[in-house]
């Protein structure tokens, strides 16, 4: 059927942004909504009642606020905009509602001496439905009363939405808010505070995908379904993150132009390990936020252009810097870094900051008084938070991630190579976030996290840093050929002997000076430990438990590395060892939990140790510990079973060289073959080193005795998947095409498949 465009797209007085994202034809920028009837007397009001509902139904709730203001203030008694202005503040799913604002939207259309006007018996249910959300004629008024009473307050609502649903099924917004609804009470409440949690979290689960799928199969297009079936199928459950492939496809393709609508579908790419997939979708969801930007609207909107919907644009940054990670792509992933570094500044010498002492006109830090200033300051660290929490992430994993590619042996001794890394070693510390109140998205319980995993980072840079100097038995790197030795030799150093700090006061500080040429590690590390086990103490007090878990791990690792620094190799592996066994615990959560959380899997640095001792020949001695072969195999495999890391580049790379040291011709050229057509490296930074690890595995692929003359065809296969790839760069608006998901390996180790 041909498209009919939206007549709302002519109302009168739209700005030429508006009136470009409201339109549905020839493709829909933001999503068509249509039909959704709701009274009003006023096209322009009608236009822009449409555009906020577009916008709730994405998570575009900076827009979705202005919209509907913008609609309450042509037409007030359109009190419909009312109920859409209140639901841009329960923000369900993200749990990031603010109750007081959204009740004070309701209560001015209730105190409206036109109340209610002319809406329909179903735009009352709606109306009603949220006067339920927010607790009826009992708002709760605290923060700890809104997490309270927040499960039986979704509940009520569910019920409420549901009832709509069942009277008006041709309504597809109710349809797809049943989905929402049993999404967001399985992710509230005991479901995010118990581990395991309850069987009946489960079951919400499930229901949300099974209502998502009905609700599409009536509507294929509609934003809001495809956009909460996404969610619905983005848990760390096999047969959900691949049934959510249908919404990854369809939801960039019917809702084309918007930031959230093109980010989503990394989170099932990630799952599955289609790592260039999800960058590029990241890619393409950063480009629209920036066109929006540039379309002249954050004019309109009154909004500086680093801050106008931060809550998807820096969460689409951060994924694709993950993502590009995984590739090797360092460059691309720092300048990712770069911008939200300059984000962060922004939001720190914000404006608003300055506008909110009392200095003199021009308010600037030079002419304020002292403590108007500290003041000033503080609102501005405070505001940050937010932007900080991002940018603290990003640096830990790009520190971590460089340290793991060299520490493979999969860089080369370039220094652009591990700048990332060894900068955190002489870097001061951390400063601390705000833990407390609300920030930008009310993330205050990611706040701890983030700052947890920077002083993780620093901590474990420090560490490797030491291990690299000493010449430590667990340092074996090697040039060409994936698993020749090379002896680098002590330096001297030695193992590192760490200090009791008796004299450590409140907070990790100290009363006594620490040692220059060690480079205060002791104090250092020691000071990183304090911030990991009060950010997890800080998880644990509002219930986060997958954070808090997360967290956990990060502090096992800094700790292994201790342990590996004093040559406690067994000790080393077993905290390791204890990591992992968290980290898979934590994929029994229900929470959609953000791959953003994750930063190396504590496997892959237990694979990577054991395969350097293996190299290191009779200095392995050195490190008493149990190690075989066969025992990296295990650490890698563990690392891509498809919960945890799937089809992560590096740890196929060592998992393929621990098959050599096993003796499985066989199994390691799979796993060279399937790093070969996997493509996940195609393009990767030169200085990474990583071409050589590919051309040493295309190398091996072509001796290996047990695939003979077949050998050559798999490079050559290789390259026409890459070059199929290639031929659909422009699919689905952005490259490569989420449809290609490379072929599952199978392999056996010690009698397990894996």
């Amino acid at each position: 059927m041909p498209c009919v465009e939206n007549p709302l797209a002519l109302a009168p007085g739209l700005h030429s942004w508006e009136q470009t994202f409201i339109k549905d034809c020839p493709t829909s920028p933001f999503g068509d909504v249509r039909p959704f009837d709701f009274s009003s007397r006023n096209s322009t009001a009608a236009a822009h009642f449409t555009l906020g509902l577009k916008a709730l139904h994405n998570f575009f709730f900076d827009l979705c606020k202005y919209e509907f203001d913008q609609a309450r203030l042509i037409e007030p008694t359109l009190f419909m905009a009312y109920w859409g202005r209140a639901l841009c503040e329960a923000q369900l799913v993200w749990n990031g509602e603010n109750v007081p604002a959204s009740v004070e939207v309701i209560r001015a259309a209730q105190t409206n001496p036109e109340f209610p006007g002319s809406m329909s018996e179903r735009e009352l249910a709606y109306f009603q439905s949220v006067v339920t959300l927010n607790g009826g004629m009992e708002p709760p008024s605290t923060p700890d009363t809104v997490v309270a009473t927040r499960p039986a307050r979704i509940a009520a609502y569910g019920k409420a939405v549901s009832a709509i649903a069942k009277a008006y099924p041709e309504d597809q917004t109710a349809q797809s808010f049943l989905v929402v609804a049993a999404l967001a009470l399985g992710s509230v409440g005991d479901c995010a505070n118990t581990q395991p949690p309850p069987a009946y979290c489960k079951a919400l689960q499930e229901q949300s995908r099974v209502l998502a799928d009905l609700a599409r199969a009536s509507n294929p297009t509609s934003p809001g379904t495809l956009h909460y079936g996404m969610h619905a199928h983005d848990f760390p459950n096999r047969s959900a993150y691949t049934g959510g492939r249908k919404y990854a496809i369809a939801y960039p393709k019917y809702v084309t132009e918007q930031t959230h609508s093109l980010h989503m579908p990394s989170h099932i790419w990630d799952r599955i390990g289609a790592w260039a997939n999800a960058s590029a979708a990241n890619e393409a969801s950063v480009a629209a936020a920036d066109a929006f930007a540039a379309s002249g609207a954050l004019e309109q909107l009154g909004s500086h252009g680093y801050a106008f919907d931060s809550g998807n644009v820096y969460h689409s940054l951060e994924y694709q810097q993950y993502e590009l990670l995984q590739g090797c792509h360092m460059r691309k992933a720092r300048m990712l870094w770069s911008r939200m570094g300059y984000a962060a500044a922004q939001a720190m010498f914000a404006p608003r900051a300055w506008s909110q002492s009392k200095g003199s006109p021009d308010r600037s830090p030079q002419t304020l008084h002292e403590l108007a200033f500290q003041g000033v300051v503080g609102t501005s660290w405070y505001n940050a938070t937010t932007f900080m929490q991002w940018e603290y992430r990003m640096a830990a994993r790009q520190a971590v991630w460089s340290l793991l590619t060299e520490w493979l042996g999969g860089a080369a001794s370039s220094p652009d190579a591990t700048s990332d890394w060894r900068g955190f070693h002489p870097r001061s510390m951390p400063n601390p976030l705000a833990w407390q109140g609300q920030t930008v998205y009310i993330h205050s319980f990611f706040s701890a996290e983030a700052e947890a995993a920077l002083n993780a980072a620093h901590a474990v840079a420090s560490l490797y840093d030491n291990i690299v100097a000493s010449g430590g038995p667990a340092i074996a790197h090697h040039e060409g050929d994936p698993t020749s030795p090379q002896d680098l030799g002590s330096h001297g150093r030695g193992a590192l002997s760490f200090t009791p700090l008796e004299h450590e006061t409140r907070g990790g500080f100290t009363t006594k000076p620490c040692d220059s040429a060690s480079g205060c590690i002791s104090e250092r590390v020691a000071a990183s430990l304090h911030v990991l086990e009060r950010a997890r103490e800080h998880c644990a007090s509002v219930g986060r438990v997958h954070e808090g878990a997360g967290v956990r791990a990060l502090e096992l690792q800094v700790r292994a590395l201790m342990a590996l620094a004093q040559n406690n190799g067994s000790g080393a592996l077993d905290l390791l060892g204890e990591a992992a066994a968290v980290e898979e615990k934590m994929q029994s959560s229900l929470v959609p939990s953000s791959i953003t959380l994750f930063y190396l899997p504590s496997t892959a640095i237990e694979g990577t140790i054991r395969l350097a001792l293996l190299r290191s020949g009779q200095r392995a001695q050195l490190v008493k510990c149990e190690n075989t072969p066969a025992m990296a195999v295990r650490a890698f495999s563990r690392c891509l079973e498809p919960l945890i890391h799937p089809r992560m580049p590096l740890c196929l790379l060592g998992r393929a060289r621990a098959f050599r040291r096993v003796g499985n011709a066989t199994a390691a050229a799979r796993d060279y073959r399937q790093l070969l057509s996997d493509g996940e490296w195609d393009g990767a930074d030169k200085e990474s080193g990583l071409n050589v690890s590919l051309l040493a595995a295309a190398m091996y692929l072509c001796v290996a005795a047990a695939l003979g003359a077949v050998c050559g065809g798999a490079v050559v296969s290789a390259h026409h998947q890459r070059a199929e790839r290639a031929q659909g760069n422009n699919k689905m608006g952005y490259a490569p095409p989420p449809v290609h998901v490379p072929v599952e390996v199978e392999v056996e180790v010690e009698g397990h498949a894996h």
